[in-house]
């Protein structure tokens, strides 16, 4: 699952500025309000789903929700992989708002770098963002370094473990990320196809074809979709690759790494294709 990995990643890096979401409306209103409720004490909100689903995008909007930008004192990210480093997390959650970090910061010890967290924090309403925990055993090892000050303060996890979140929420209840219908990923593909223009007609039988064969996964709508806005606009380009797509996928556990393999193969295809254009 390595280059799942690698393209969520790249996905929730690249996106300071807020990304497009569709169909995820209701979730962003479920979670806005948990996020700024009345209620003071630290509130940890686990978002779960499998991989490629959007877990990172839809915390990453949150997160930069010019509501909740206003509303707590204090925000902090950090990416945490299957191969944490405790390090490097902390140095993540002790960013400044210019995403540096100083070299004083990066000169103190791991000890010390996780008491100045603790005292950043201690007092202020912050939002801690720990995108992509695979394992208890970090959880258990950083958590007491955010403490609860009583002001409504909130950390959330993203994790495709639902024994994880489980785990870290006790008994917060688990925000799952569902897949995306059929007309919602045909809006999306044409979306990033087509931006604020209108799908053409002749084009929107194939775009719902290869949205749905997508299953539902925005990160591999995102990225055929942006492949797609490379090539000609035609129906018999359009359905050529609607047949590479559903072919590159069978039902199996193994359906969202055939489409990022496919992914590739459409990139060299399209290179190609732009060199003789």
């Amino acid at each position: 699952m390595k280059l799942v990995e690698e393209l969520e990643e790249k996905s929730a890096s690249s996106s300071r500025s807020k990304i497009d979401l569709v169909g995820v409306d209701e979730d962003l209103l479920q979670l806005k309000d948990r996020l700024t409720n009345m209620e003071r004490k630290v509130k940890i909100i686990p978002i779960v789903g499998m991989g490629g689903i959007g877990k990172s995008t839809l915390a990453r909007n949150l997160y930069d929700d010019a509501y909740i930008v206003s509303h707590f004192d204090y925000r902090s990210w950090a990416v945490i992989s299957q191969v944490p480093n405790m390090r490097e997390i902390m140095l993540s959650l002790l960013r400044g708002l210019d995403e540096k970090v100083s070299n004083e910061l990066i000169g103190r010890g791991d000890y010390e770098l996780r008491e100045i967290l603790h005292k950043r924090l201690f007092g202020r309403r912050y939002i801690v963002v720990l995108d992509d925990i695979w394992s208890t055993k970090l959880w258990d090892e950083i958590r007491m370094y955010f403490p609860d000050s009583n002001n409504g303060s909130r950390i959330v996890i993203t994790t495709r473990e639902s024994d994880v979140a489980e785990h870290v929420a006790g008994s917060e209840r688990l925000h799952h990320v569902q897949l995306l219908d059929e007309v919602v990923s045909r809006d999306l593909l044409c979306q990033i196809v087509f931006g604020e223009e209108d799908c053409p007609s002749e084009l929107q039988e194939v775009a719902a074809k290869i949205g749905s064969d997508c299953s539902g996964l925005p990160l591999a709508i995102h990225v055929i979709g942006g492949l797609l806005s490379k090539v000609e606009r035609s129906r018999e380009v359009w359905e050529n690759l609607s047949t590479d797509v559903k072919a590159s996928i069978v039902q199996s556990d193994e359906h969202f790494s055939n489409i990022l393999s496919l992914i590739y193969s459409l990139e060299t295809m399209f290179f190609v294709y732009e060199s003789f254009s």
